[in-house]
């Protein structure tokens, strides 16, 4: 039988059918070309959140099949559910290359900064050890909270470039406490208490940016929390504990198989020379290197304001069976067909008997839907008087039958579907909705208590959750990390400048991945991309500026001025800082190799944050800040470094 009936559904000519199906109803679903054919398939609550789109593309393709008309004719899934499905499956299969990519790229930069191959291959070891750890974790994690795939995929990468980061400084300290004349394992354990500090407040920044986003109503938000707070633990304790281990093992055969490895790599060579000519040109041009800085941030920060961004799942979408279905659905129908606007709720007394309109329910539900089809922006209103967007007389309705549950239920809820003109995703179509919503207000309609709903409305309501999560996430992080740093560093001006220069790196990243997605390739902006980037680098950007300002703050206890020790702590620290930056970069960037559009932004943007923040920010830019401020640097209300008083911090 269903062989016969698919046979018969698809080979009859339905607009000539003996019985009297409605033309509008065959314009709905039969496309005036008589070539395409639309299917709406709902989901009962029992299909849960996430119901099985692959199950529902391989039942639609079998039964065509059956037809016989499988080789002639496509089927494709589309809609909401499936878009969001196919970019999700698409992103699990781009994971290998990914990953592949970013560790042959940390394993050449590893053997450029160690300039040794057992080095290279140990740190990759460890980290690669704890990567395992810690995505069996995640996926432990995972049976307990819902985690995305690509909260799987951003904290691998995220976990890889933290994990290699800090087992590099660690053992780039290691080298430099041996260069000063200690005994192996004197150096271990002096290398492990200095960088250890280092890592262990930058761990903190993490803990907290990350523990932020517990608090987000945003559903996708807090398993990025989840996963970081659990990720990025495992990797520090794993180059805490295994990379120290195995320099007191190893001792100096940690760096064997290298050209000459245990020299003074920071201070020696082309890359010492050009950190001494970047430190001389900071303190020479501080102003001007500080006001360039603020002034070239300007025309990013408006070209980021400018931007209009989107969670449109068709733009973000790559190319999948989904977005092909969507495509052909916009093409014959329009985009409305596949994300109406929906307005839904409990009709009042005397609108409703039994499941169907009364005389007078049948008046108002008539007048209100001419009302709203009246609103500028509204391209046709189907209700249980205008089931295809006309109005049928009240012969047409009692003969309606079964067509007209979808829009009066038996408890007397009433449903209208509102096509819009504009694209679901576009300003026009929120200021419509918000129309839309003034016009069936309860207290004016006299049908029903409506509540607006569909696509146009969730993506509003969505930016409004996102917008006051990010500011809400900026002033906790803000605030924690700005504790943390004053109770650590005895300071009130560097934690601000830290999160300063943060801000300024974001604004920078995304403003350049605005350009070359959106104004170079033409491509939409994810909306979440500012508050991503804001997120990962409050934790992980706070790395590089911990460990350039805990050195200078060495120098100074060691009897340096504040000049010479800035001038020194660039010198010393900007080979690993900038290793660890490209790591970090590489390992981030490499999502811009996904075939979806969503993971090659947060691959760009992050890439250029992390790449920007360990480069000219770190060696340009806070040097000159430092040299300006001076002794003001480390000011605390009647306190100094470690807390001596002001007067006794050297003045520079």
């Amino acid at each position: 039988m269903t062989r016969i009936a698919g046979t018969f559904a698809a080979q009859a000519d339905w607009r000539a059918f003996p019985l009297p199906v409605p033309g509008d109803a065959v314009s709905r679903l039969v496309a005036d070309d008589g070539r395409t054919a639309l299917a709406s398939v709902s989901y009962t609550d029992k299909a849960g959140a996430d119901p099985d789109v692959e199950w529902l593309r391989d039942t639609a393709r079998a039964l065509l099949a059956d037809t016989g008309l499988g080789k002639d004719a496509q089927v494709h899934v589309t809609g909401e559910l499936a878009l969001i499905h196919d970019t999700y499956e698409k992103a699990e299969a781009d994971n290998a290359l990914m990953e592949s990519v970013a560790y042959v790229i940390i394993f050449v930069i590893l053997l450029v900064f160690f300039r040794a191959l057992v080095p290279a291959i140990l740190t990759l070891a460890v980290i690669g050890l704890s990567m395992n750890v810690s995505q069996a974790a995640l996926h432990l994690l995972g049976e307990q909270v819902t985690l995305t795939q690509f909260t799987v995929t951003i904290m691998t990468f995220v976990m890889l470039g933290a994990g290699v980061d800090y087992s590099m400084l660690l053992s780039s300290r290691y080298r430099q406490e041996r260069l000063a004349g200690r005994e192996p394992r004197e150096a271990a354990v002096h290398a492990t208490v200095h960088a250890g500090e280092s890592m262990l407040l930058a761990a903190v920044a993490v803990a907290l940016a990350f523990g932020a986003t517990l608090l987000s109503p945003v559903d996708w938000i807090p398993p990025l929390g989840y996963g970081g707070l659990l990720g990025i633990p495992i990797v520090l304790a794993a180059a805490l504990t295994l990379t120290p281990c195995l320099l007191v093992l190893l001792g100096d055969r940690f760096f064997a198989l290298g050209r000459d490895p245990l020299s003074d790599l920071e201070h020696r060579g082309a890359m010492g020379r050009h950190l001494r000519r970047t430190a001389e040109f900071a303190r020479r041009r501080k102003v001007w290197i500080v006001v360039a800085f603020l002034a070239a941030t300007v025309p990013f920060a408006l070209l980021v304001a400018g931007n209009r961004s989107t969670s449109d799942p068709v733009a973000l979408s790559p190319a999948t069976d989904s977005r092909d279905g969507f495509e052909t659905v916009a093409r014959q129908w329009g985009d409305a067909a596949v994300m109406p606007t929906i307005a839904v709720g409990r009709a009042d007394p005397g609108v409703v008997r039994d499941g169907r309109l009364t005389d007078a329910g049948r008046e108002k539900v008539a007048r209100l839907t001419e009302r709203v089809a009246a609103v500028p922006g509204v391209a046709s209103v189907d209700s249980a008087t205008h089931p295809f967007g006309k109005p049928w007389s009240q012969r047409q309705l009692a003969e309606g039958g079964t067509l007209l549950d979808d829009y009066v239920a038996r408890d007397g809820t009433l449903r209208f579907v509102v096509a819009l003109d504009d694209d679901p995703y576009s300003k026009d179509a929120a200021a419509t909705v918000t129309r839309v919503e003034r016009v069936v207000d309860q207290r004016a309609n006299g049908v029903a208590a409506l509540e607006i709903g569909g696509t146009t409305q969730v993506d509003r309501q969505y930016g409004d959750a996102l917008s006051s999560s990010f500011w809400q996430m900026v002033v906790l992080v803000s605030v924690g990390v700005f504790v943390m740093l004053v109770i650590t560093l005895r300071s009130l001006f560097v934690p601000l400048r830290l999160i300063a220069t943060i801000m300024l790196s974001n604004v920078w990243a995304v403003g350049l991945t605005v350009l070359i997605f959106h104004h170079w390739r033409g491509e939409a902006i994810i909306d979440d991309l500012p508050i991503f980037l804001t997120v990962l680098m409050m934790g992980l950007g706070m790395d590089y500026e911990i460990f350039l300002v805990t050195r200078v703050r060495d120098l100074l206890r060691g009897g340096l001025s504040q000049e010479e020790a800035t001038l020194r702590a660039v010198v010393d620290t900007g080979r690993v800082i900038n290793a660890a930056g490209l790591v970090m970069a590489g390992s981030l960037g490499t999502m811009a190799l996904s075939s979806t559009l969503m993971l090659q932004e947060y691959g760009a943007g992050l890439g250029l944050a992390v790449l920007l923040d360990a480069t000219v920010i770190r060696m340009l830019f806070v040097p000159a800040t430092l040299l300006l401020l001076r002794k003001y640097n480390w000011w605390l209300p009647g306190f100094g470094v470690r807390g001596r008083r002001l007067d006794k911090v050297p003045a520079g």
